[in-house]
């Protein structure tokens, strides 16, 4: 393991996150969540310590370390917000997500994403929403005589007319 992680070393140095992510990857007490030793703040600290060693090179300081922690952050965030942003829509026919070609060295991490559902504060269903623009739409229309000259003009005369429009 050592041999490969030095070869990732060395090929850490050219900018996109595929090696260093590769790093990472050999140290899962930082992104296992399950994993008993995730917990440990002395073994996660070492292990950074031996992140930014690999990936910076020797003389490794406290500021290395918090660059590869906010790179990390950086990195996972974003894959996991293109995940969301990618995810099926409820009911569809598959839960298979294609992962553009710059995500998929991360493939390994969508097992350890975890997405929280949302929530709303509103508990108004369909049918209230529906009543009640339909009610605000006649009374707005009704007050200021938006289709009185529209019927006149049809029927010759005034006459009551209900407006409903989608939103």
């Amino acid at each position: 393991m050592a041999d490969y992680l030095e070869s990732l070393a060395v090929k850490s140095s050219n900018g996109d996150g595929t090696a260093f992510m590769e790093i990472v990857k050999e140290f899962p007490c930082i992104y296992n969540r399950s994993n008993t030793q995730f917990k440990d703040k002395n073994l996660k600290s070492n292990a950074w310590k031996q992140i930014a060693t690999l990936h910076e090179g020797e003389g490794v300081s406290v500021v290395c370390v918090d660059s590869c922690k906010q790179r990390y952050e950086s990195i996972r965030t974003t894959f996991s917000r293109y995940l969301k942003k990618c995810k099926p829509p409820s009911g569809s026919g598959s839960d298979m997500v294609v992962l553009e070609p710059k995500y998929e060295h991360l493939r390994w991490l969508t097992s350890f994403i975890k997405s929280r559902s949302t929530s709303s504060n509103i508990k108004l269903n369909a049918v209230q929403i529906n009543d009640a623009s339909h009610a605000f739409i006649e009374e707005e229309s009704e007050q200021l005589g938006l289709f009185d000259d529209i019927d006149d003009e049809i029927t010759g005369e005034a006459s009551h007319r209900h407006v409903y429009l989608n939103i």
